[in-house]
């Protein structure tokens, strides 16, 4: 046992992959890291003198041939094609080439060089989403003189309903020379467009179209801001087209006023237009799917009195929803019965099914279902546990390590290279590497690189290659106290349980440092720059742009913070903070009880947003196991689950909470 220590910490010091995990690094290592990251911010300035005194010291660093593809990328305007052509042939698999060659092939284009472009393209981009390169390889196929075959795919890329890239202007000028851009095109794109709501994109094309076209896209215009109004008033024909527009606009009167959206449709259009049975049903479905969506009381007639075969999954799942939340268990009982039997099976439905069958007094059927589902480890497993008073089954199981075989794979390029990526702090291109050398591990070497990931506290990969190898049952793997001390002192200081703050964490970003969200926010804790900035402002924590939110320290400050602001705000209710810590603080304010409280979990539910439902119960879920990981007293769901109250009641405990108070500590 001493040897297998002994010789994992020797090549933890050798390849380094112990950057997090407490081992001291090996010092020319150390300075080969240092001279890489000089070097590369010289190299993606386009400056080679700066890189040149740093390539001695990095003679046999594995990062090198990186810096030749950065200041190849920065300098492509002027370096000859063969030095780009010999550096992306020998280094074909690099991230650096990966950046290269997206702007190498902007350069062929540029170039005219018609042939070397459509090669480039179809060897790497042809099967991506790139609407501007699909475009340009048309215009290049054109240029090379394909030009009947080309209408076809250039069309494609016209008929969408969204603008496409500049790039993609000329092609469409070629297409309207060609006299291929008919007004039933036009008219085709246009319904595309309003279907998208793109009105913009709507009235450029309608401008090509006739007078009639113009003012149905103006009509369309007016039915989606005020579809109540307009479809009272309108008396259309019984056209195809009218009855698109008529349903399209009762699914946006339904979505705000499903009880409006029934008047019109029973009195004015059901009868009298000629819909499909399968359009009626769609209508008379979307009807009773937003009187759910909206709590209404009369959504349980709406549900029952649909066809079994009117239903879908979304909204057999919504009128159980909806029936948990005005509390008809006879309806819960009725919706579930109504699902698809895989659908019927699920977690969820499972424990409100049982907690239905309680309500009916069939306590012995309720018990076996609920003594089931507390054999698992997740919400619903808790739940259930909580609901019988059992302990929670965290089930946890160490995954064995082989020792020689962690020490085969330290001795591959590829891991060493992704281990020295993340080392250096480019974590992106680090994941992007480790990702494509394990899609070629088998499943044994899988298993272990997930053991090595941990080791060297790269953990999102830890968790990520564990999960594609089912060690489900490894929460050391999977739950690691991943910058604990951080998480701690940050917490203690917010007056928050570290637990709660590591499970956003980890269901925010997996703890990784540096990802950024589509919608711009960064770093573990995932916070918008402006939301970064005001609380750092609130709380004096050093802040000097959105580049703060990229360091774990700051980022973990403010995350925290922020945690203790929306308790201060939610009366140190945890469950609402946590919704806010996702939806936002107004949207959660306007999901309070109108009346009375809710249960929370009823209330977590039945929450509209299903990227919210989901979030909560990760995060319950994720601070249940947390807490039994680092503290060995599992922190139950029942401790938190407290009553949801209405904007009258938390209001009133707002007024008598001490000022700085908060809870769930």
């Amino acid at each position: 046992m001493m040897r297998n220590v002994l010789l994992i910490t020797f090549f933890c010091l050798a390849t380094c992959f112990a950057a997090n995990a407490g081992l001291a690094d090996s010092p020319s290592l150390q300075d080969q890291r240092e001279a890489f990251v000089r070097a590369l911010h010289a190299a993606e300035r386009g400056d080679w003198s700066r890189v040149e005194p740093e390539l001695p010291v990095l003679e046999s660093y594995p990062l090198r041939d990186d810096l030749r593809g950065a200041w190849l990328a920065a300098s492509i305007a002027d370096v000859p094609h063969p030095e780009i052509e010999a550096y992306l042939e020998h280094h074909p698999s690099l991230y650096a080439s990966s950046r290269l060659r997206s702007r190498w092939i902007q350069r062929l284009y540029t170039e005219q060089r018609w042939s070397e472009f459509l090669d480039q393209y179809q060897g790497f981009y042809a099967n991506g989403s790139d609407a501007a390169l699909h475009c340009q390889a048309v215009l290049a196929r054109l240029k090379t003189g394909e030009s009947t075959t080309q209408i076809e795919p250039a069309l494609k890329l016209w008929t969408v309903g969204h603008s496409q890239p500049k790039q993609c202007d000329p092609l469409f000028r070629w297409l309207a020379g060609e006299k291929v851009l008919d007004s039933a095109r036009y008219r085709k794109r246009l319904s595309l467009a309003l279907a998208e709501r793109n009105f913009q994109l709507a009235d450029y094309l309608a401008g090509s179209l006739t007078e009639s076209e113009q003012a149905l896209a103006d009509l369309y215009k007016r039915i989606a801001s005020d579809p109540g109004r307009e479809l009272a008033k309108q008396h259309f024909k019984n056209s195809e087209r009218a009855r698109s527009l008529i349903l399209d606009g009762l699914e946006r009167l339904a979505r705000r006023d499903p009880d409006a959206a029934q008047k019109l449709w029973k009195k004015k259009y059901r009868k009298h237009f000629s819909f499909s049975d399968a359009q009626r049903a769609g209508m008379e479905r979307k009807i009773a799917f937003w009187s759910a969506q909206n709590m209404q009381p009369n959504s349980m007639q709406r549900m029952a009195r649909l066809p079994v075969d009117f239903h879908d999954e979304d909204s057999l799942e919504w009128w159980a929803r909806a029936a948990l939340y005005l509390g008809d268990w006879p309806s819960v009982s009725r919706a579930i019965a109504a699902m698809p039997d895989k659908l019927a099976r699920e977690d969820v439905w499972q424990y409100w099914g049982a907690r239905a069958m309680q309500n009916a007094g069939k306590n012995d059927q309720a018990t076996q279902a609920l003594m089931a589902l507390a054999q698992q480890r997740s919400y619903y497993g808790f739940m259930a546990a909580d609901t019988l008073g059992l302990p929670y089954a965290f089930s946890h199981r160490n995954t064995p390590a082989d020792e020689l075989l962690l020490e085969e794979l330290a001795g591959k390029q590829e891991l060493f290279r992704a281990g020295e990526l993340f080392a250096t702090g480019l974590y992106t291109r680090g994941r992007q590497e480790w990702d494509e050398v394990i899609r070629k591990l088998s499943p044994t070497e899988q298993i272990q690189a997930s053991i090595l990931a941990h080791r060297m506290g790269w953990h999102s990969r830890a968790i990520a290659t564990a999960a594609r190898q089912r060690l489900y049952d490894d929460l050391e793997l999977r739950y690691p106290p991943a910058f604990f001390e951080l998480f701690k002192t940050s917490s203690d200081q917010a007056g928050i349980s570290v637990n709660w703050a590591m499970g956003i964490a980890r269901s925010e970003s997996l703890f990784m440092p540096d990802v950024k969200s589509r919608a711009g926010a960064l770093g573990l804790m995932q916070l918008m720059p402006a939301t970064g900035a005001a609380t750092a402002r609130e709380f004096q924590i050093r802040y000097t742009s959105s580049g703060s939110l990229l360091d774990p320290d700051t980022n973990i400050q403010l995350g925290t913070r922020y945690l203790e602001k929306m308790q201060a705000r939610f009366g140190s209710h945890q469950v609402l903070s946590t919704a806010a810590y996702n939806a936002g603080p107004n949207r959660v304010s306007s999901w309070l009880p109108a009346t009375g409280s809710v249960p929370a979990d009823i209330w977590i539910e039945t929450l509209p947003y299903r990227e919210t439902r989901n979030y909560v119960r990760r995060v319950l879920e994720s601070q249940a196991i947390f807490s039994w990981r680092l503290e060995r007293q599992g922190t139950r769901l029942s401790d938190v689950l407290t009553p949801i109250p209405s904007a009258a009641q938390l209001q009133a405990r707002l007024l008598v909470q001490p000022r700085g108070e908060s809870g769930s500590h």
